[in-house]
């Protein structure tokens, strides 16, 4: 009996997109490690390219995370590889190679970060990094470590106006209309998060309260995971 030929199997390609948001993902995790940043910097980072987490964000989101880390100080490492077997060094050796900048990790400095961060996404800071952040610390403290400076309120203090002045003006267009005509894509957890932090925002109005900005923080950052962007030239 003649032998019945193979069907013909063609070979699988890989799907390139699927591939490059699995490396992007890598890339944030190794980043999230070299700058040691902690839960609250690292969601921050996430939030203003408008994700939640990283499993959560699309590759074009993913490659503006990798962007703004690489400002923060992370550096890709060079894809050729070693001959034999070499051990890393450790995270905070590798930290303190020439030219890397630690992190502070106080809960004032990574709150400083934070809003740092946060003027960044909504256009007020050109540069998001962690020597642009010492830097503007240093010209309100004379210092040149946040972590030597013994009382924070010259640096946050202002970063709090700051976001004052200019977080309202860009929210006002969102909290005009109903949350349902501009993120109605959004599940209903979404929308009932988007409402209890309108209402805290009202409370903390009506009281004339003047440190509203963790209330006005949490709608942007809320605004951000629905998409919202800010446009325009960055100071």
């Amino acid at each position: 009996m003649q032998a019945q030929p193979k069907p013909y199997v063609s070979a699988r390609r890989p799907n390139a997109a699927s591939d490059n948001r699995a490396r992007l993902i890598r890339l944030v995790h190794v980043a999230r490690r070299d700058l040691r940043l902690d839960e609250e910097t690292y969601r921050s980072v996430l939030r203003a390219q408008g994700g939640e987490s990283s499993a959560n964000m699309n590759a074009a989101q993913l490659q503006k995370a990798v962007d703004a880390m690489k400002a923060m100080g992370f550096k890709v490492a060079s894809k050729a590889k070693p001959a034999g077997r070499v051990r890393k060094a450790p995270t905070a050796a590798r930290a303190a190679q020439p030219g890397a900048v630690v992190l502070a990790g106080d809960a004032e400095s990574r709150k400083a970060r934070a809003m740092w961060l946060t003027l960044h996404a909504i256009g007020q800071v050109r540069d998001p990094s962690e020597a642009a952040l010492l830097a503007y610390a240093r010209r309100q403290t004379g210092v040149d470590r946040m972590e030597w400076v013994s009382d924070m309120v010259p640096v946050l203090e202002p970063l709090k106006a700051w976001l004052l002045r200019s977080l309202p003006q860009v929210l006002a267009p969102y909290l005009r209309e109903p949350a349902k005509t501009w993120a109605s894509h959004k599940d209903a957890i979404w929308h009932d998060n988007w409402l209890q932090a309108v209402r805290r925002l009202v409370y903390g109005l009506e009281k004339r309260h003047v440190q509203l900005v963790d209330e006005y923080t949490d709608l942007w950052q809320l605004a951000q995971s629905a998409g919202v962007t800010v446009e325009g030239s960055k100071k």
